[in-house]
């Protein structure tokens, strides 16, 4: 929680992959993943440029960012329903139930999901710029991930230095 600096932590992966040329810009190309919670980091061995870095991570609650906000009753709902014969309405509950019990476990486990949003996100994304030492950089995002390029493009102006945008989310939810 951004606004509680003594309360718990996350832990979030990070990926730099260094500039491949000789001439090297001192603004890396900072790569948002889509989704939400897809990985980051997975994607690093498809990246390289030879004038910038390029840094990669998983998200808040993505990937191997740890707390993980995982839910496998999801998944094993998805799983059953295409195991069954049943009326939309039906398997649609059966995934709204499973992501209840997902909710309520991972609240049980002391998660605040409200930690979890693009707020928080994007509060992130400048604490990983400086700790990586850097003054500015270019962000892509796709999906999800172009959203969150809005809201950084809002909140921290004066260190982007360029976006792409792809697939924008819609921002008025």
């Amino acid at each position: 929680n951004w606004n509680e600096p003594a309360g718990s932590h996350i832990s979030l992966p990070v990926v730099v992959v260094p500039a491949s040329g000789s001439q090297v810009s001192p603004d890396p190309l900072v790569v948002l993943a889509g989704g939400p919670g897809g990985s980051g980091v997975d994607a690093a061995a498809a990246w390289s440029d030879p004038h910038r870095d390029v840094v990669l991570y998983d998200q808040r609650g993505s990937g191997a960012a740890l707390p993980a906000l995982t839910c496998p009753e999801r998944n094993d709902a998805w799983v059953a329903n295409l195991r069954r014969d049943e009326p939309f309405d039906a398997e649609r509950e059966a995934i709204v139930e499973a992501y209840s019990v997902c909710r309520t476990r991972l609240e049980a486990a002391g998660i605040d999901l409200d930690d979890y949003d693009t707020d928080a996100s994007v509060r992130d994304l400048d604490a990983i710029r400086v700790a990586l030492g850097y003054q500015e950089w270019n962000l892509i995002g796709a999906s999800y991930g172009a959203r969150l390029a809005l809201a950084a493009m809002r909140a921290t102006p004066t260190t982007i230095r360029s976006v792409v945008l792809d697939s924008v989310d819609d921002v008025t939810e």
